[in-house]
């Protein structure tokens, strides 16, 4: 009889702990729901080279405290390949023009140019970058400034030049200073291929 008792007393206590528990879970749903109630939810899909990053980068500037001065120089080779991958593109680009455009020249590249070419467009096309040096921003100029260069660029839409060719071609000689730090705006007009789901939260 006493066994019994126990057991039934036992019973009643993991049952009490049971309900306390279960409340207890209850009243935290119901703390989470009411704060999520507040929270405003964005999800951003586009294609590629849409600006989904860039908004978030935007975000980071005007909602939150910005970018440290680390997570700027993490940018510095993206930039460095931004320039790289660039001028591949026109390259690459204004030889397919020039051969599938039989009779016009303006897509040819001058003699002293096409040699430098062929060697950036090798650069743009391997998976490391070399940082900038003067050196390889006097290369880069020249090819920029060529007139089969810039009769490609206008051109760009149909070639998906990044939009952010002409700003970091104005800026060369900043970028490939040995002690460059990437600016706020460097960064936002950097563009970089974004995998996954990237998740930031701001007030």
């Amino acid at each position: 009889m006493g066994l019994l008792c126990s057991r039934h007393k036992r019973g009643n206590q993991a049952t009490a702990e049971e309900n306390a528990r279960a409340a207890d879970i209850e009243r935290r749903i119901e703390q989470e729901t009411k704060a999520e109630q507040h929270i405003q939810k964005l999800l951003l899909l586009g294609a590629g080279e849409s600006g989904k990053s860039t908004i978030f980068n935007q975000i980071k500037l005007l909602f939150q405290t910005g970018f440290d001065e680390r997570e700027l120089q993490s940018y510095t080779s993206v930039i460095h390949a931004n320039v790289y991958q660039t001028i591949k593109i026109l390259h690459d680009g204004a030889k397919e023009l020039d051969l599938s455009e039989e009779g016009s020249s303006k897509y040819g590249l001058s003699v002293d140019n096409k040699e430098i070419g062929e060697k950036l467009s090798e650069i743009g096309g391997r998976l490391d970058y070399p940082r900038l040096t003067a050196k390889l921003v006097q290369d880069i100029l020249k090819i920029w400034k060529d007139p089969a260069i810039q009769e490609t660029y206008a051109r760009g839409n149909e070639l998906q030049v990044p939009d952010c060719a002409d700003y970091f071609m104005e800026n060369l000689q900043r970028l490939s200073d040995t002690n460059y730090i990437p600016s706020k705006e460097d960064v936002l007009h950097a563009r970089v291929r974004t995998t996954g789901v990237v998740e930031i939260q701001f007030s």
